[in-house]
């Protein structure tokens, strides 16, 4: 069994996966981008599989192919994009989760682990913000992190889907010059 990172190229994507192959985990990178280069002396295994995860062909291609257990969904256009292009925010940010908890649901997988954020909270909340704290999203990429939340609880409580979210604050660190900034579809 392994371990899909969609958006496993990106700045949280490549943590992520090199923290896993660290833990020895079978890794599988899904991302229309190629990973930046990862340490040769892993003891767990990657590998890249070039996929879009607007199209669920896709999805339950790599899904099946790699025997994928969990899916760790990091798929995401960011806040300014979003801004810009609200039509694509919809398409990236919550139709991508949309086609993993559909093939979840289809394919019995483990979990979905969604990365959320404190963006669904409204601008106002006091910090430290509580988990239970009301959903207000001042923004379109709060907007579609509530929605994709929803979606993961409906397919939960309705489909059995073993659904989390991660609201994430503002994520800084060193930067990998391997990583670059890539912009969505």
């Amino acid at each position: 069994m392994s371990i899909l990172v969609a958006g496993g190229s990106g700045f949280i994507g490549f943590h992520l996966v090199k923290r896993l192959a660290e833990l020895g985990e079978c890794v599988i990178i899904f991302d229309s981008q190629p990973p930046p280069s990862l340490p040769k002396n892993l003891p767990g295994k990657t590998t890249w599989v070039k996929g879009d995860a607007t199209q669920i062909v896709d999805i339950l291609h790599a899904l099946r192919e790699y025997e994928v257990q969990d899916v760790y969904h990091l798929v995401a256009l960011l806040a300014n994009v979003c801004q810009e292009k609200p039509h694509l925010a919809l398409k990236v940010n919550v139709e991508t989760l949309v086609n993993f908890l559909e093939a979840a649901r289809l394919l019995r997988l483990g979990r979905i682990i969604f990365a959320s954020s404190v963006a669904v909270y409204g601008p106002n909340e006091p910090a430290p913000v509580k988990e239970d704290a009301p959903t207000n999203p001042a923004s379109v990429y709060g907007a579609t992190k509530v929605m994709g939340e929803f979606y993961g609880l409906h397919y939960c409580r309705s489909f059995g889907v073993d659904f989390r979210a991660l609201r994430f604050t503002t994520l800084y660190g060193l930067e990998n010059p391997a990583v670059r900034q890539v912009s969505a579809a």
